[in-house]
This record gives C-alpha cells, structure tokens and sequence, in this order.
C-alpha cells in the first residue's frame, strides 16, 4: 500500500504495482449498524491447495454485533470471495448478496418495512437484469 500527498513535491505515485489486488467492501445499513466487510481476492487457484491465502485468518476475525432484521442483536462473520481479478464482478456481486447481505435479513420481503436497499457503485455486473430480477 502507498500512501501520497498531492500536494507535496516528488514523492511516489498511488498505484497498485502489486499483481494481488484485494477488493474491500464496507459500509453500514441506514440505522448506523456496520456491514460485515467482505474481501475479495486475486487467485488464479483451481483447487484448495494451491489458495494463497489462509481461511483461519478469517476465523479469527472479529465478528460484527448487529440487529439489522433480527429481533435480538447478533453476531455476523467477515465474508470472502475469489476470482481471476480480485475485483467484484455480476458473479461474485450475486454471491456476496446470497452469502452476505442476505443472511443479514431473515425476514426480508417485499412489503413496507421489510424491503432492503442496496446502494452500490457502478462497476461490472450492476445492471445484470438476471441477477435484478432475481434480487
């Protein structure tokens, strides 16, 4: 990670010069709660073995304290994904949801009350009607 001041003379760029970016997401529901955050990896693993990363790194993170669409607060764990370009694509975008946000909100349906916004940038895979229609 490099960190830069724009207004300071010389110095370094901010680019990733590392062929292993991570993709973070992070955020909080409109009560102030925050969203567990998920990290997205590079891997061009095909099989376990060859993962370059730990999964007891996640185990060990601290889980998230929230009621979001729970009667009672509970706790929520740090999420993970891999693809070929660490970023979030329609794929990983709709796993995330499944995996994610959805267990977030048992009781999500489509009446007043229990409807869930998901506000997100515009990167690929966004305005994939499949996955839209199925959200």
């Amino acid at each position: 990670m490099v960190f830069t001041v724009p207004d300071m003379q010389g110095g370094t760029t901010s680019v990733n010069k590392c062929g292993y970016k991570t993709t973070i997401i992070c955020g909080s529901a409109a009560t102030g709660e925050p969203i567990p955050p998920h990290f997205q990896f590079k891997s061009a693993a095909k099989t376990a073995e060859g993962e370059r990363i730990s999964v007891d790194w996640f185990r060990l993170c601290p889980q998230i304290h929230g009621q979001f669409g729970y009667e009672t607060p509970q706790k929520f764990p740090v999420t993970f994904g891999m693809n070929e370009k660490g970023g979030m694509n329609a794929v990983e975008l709709q796993k995330y949801m499944d995996t994610a946000i959805f267990p977030l909100y048992p009781d999500i349906a489509d009446v007043p009350g229990k409807r869930v916004l998901m506000k997100v940038d515009s990167g690929p895979g966004r305005m994939n009607t499949e996955m839209l229609a199925e959200l």
